[in-house]
């Protein structure tokens, strides 16, 4: 009887014993799965990491080419307008400077002859010449 209850005990610890290593192995395949599941996401996070990196790169040399061309078109408009200004300037200047006979000639201009027609471009010509060879002693750059 003590035999048979002492089998039967063995038999017991030894079924107890082979469940427990097989609920052992079973976490352990399960843990190791869920270790390569991580080291997966955590590969797949990083290379999406990297994809985004390299996109902001790209669009942050983006938005500095943009910003110099900005620049450029904005040094531009002020170029353009600083010689819309001196070019008004200069009409003013111009007017102001005509004698009265000269601005009803201008004034009358369909009813001059040609000869009065080609003195008077000649005189207005040799005028703008002497403001274009002042623009030319400029560098341009004036801003106003």
């Amino acid at each position: 009887e003590e035999r048979s209850a002492s089998a039967i005990a063995a038999n017991q610890s030894m079924a107890m014993i082979t469940r427990l290593q097989e609920e052992k192995a079973a976490v352990q395949m399960e843990a190791l799965q869920y270790q390569r599941m991580m080291e997966e996401q955590a590969e797949y996070d990083q290379e999406a990491l990297q994809l985004l990196n390299e996109i902001l790169v790209k669009r942050e040399k983006e938005k500095q080419e943009l910003e110099k061309e900005l620049e450029i078109c904005r040094k531009s408009v002020l170029r353009y307008e600083a010689k819309e200004r001196r070019e008004k300037r200069r009409k003013v200047q111009e007017s102001e400077s005509q004698s009265p006979a000269e601005k009803g000639e201008e004034n009358n201009e369909q009813n001059q002859t040609p000869d009065n027609q080609s003195r008077r471009i000649r005189a207005s010509s040799s005028s703008s010449l002497s403001y274009n060879s002042d623009e030319l002693l400029s560098d341009g750059n004036d801003v106003e």
